[in-house]
């Protein structure tokens, strides 16, 4: 789960939430990214090949649309990790879990992308938190 932690360069730390079309109905945790495709959000994953334009603002039932915030290059977020962390570097990118609401140890390569790992925070073992940013599409 991505939970916004700051804006870096901003004074206010609160994004505006709208309210955007799901490419299906589905259950939605809060804090899941996804991306805008076709007028539509598509959930983003372990093997997808953009970078997420949107954070689920609360879990939701199932439904075909959700209430989510646009994602900026300044947003720092939280993230468990799914992988103990022994070979991540910072300012390397890493991909999203399955799932995507986790970040794994598995470097993004090729067309796929991930989240930059920003700040380990202290993080030793899988479940513990690290602080992680998106790249610029």
């Amino acid at each position: 789960m991505l939970t916004l932690k700051r804006i870096l360069n901003r004074a206010v730390n609160v994004p505006e939430p709208q309210r955007l079309s799901l490419s299906a109905e589905a259950t939605v945790e809060e804090g899941a990214p996804f991306a805008l495709k076709d007028g539509v959000l598509t959930a983003m994953k372990d093997n997808t090949d953009f970078i997420p334009q949107f954070v689920s603002y609360r879990k939701e039932a199932a439904k075909k649309t959700v209430l989510a915030y646009p994602v900026n290059e300044d947003m720092v977020f939280e993230i468990p990790l799914s992988d103990a962390p022994a070979s991540m570097i910072e300012g390397k990118e890493y991909l999203l879990s399955e799932d995507g609401l986790s970040l794994t140890a598995t470097a993004a390569s090729g067309s796929y992308r991930g989240a930059l790992l920003f700040d380990l925070a202290g993080a030793e073992q899988a479940t513990d938190k690290v602080l992680i940013r998106f790249p610029r599409a």
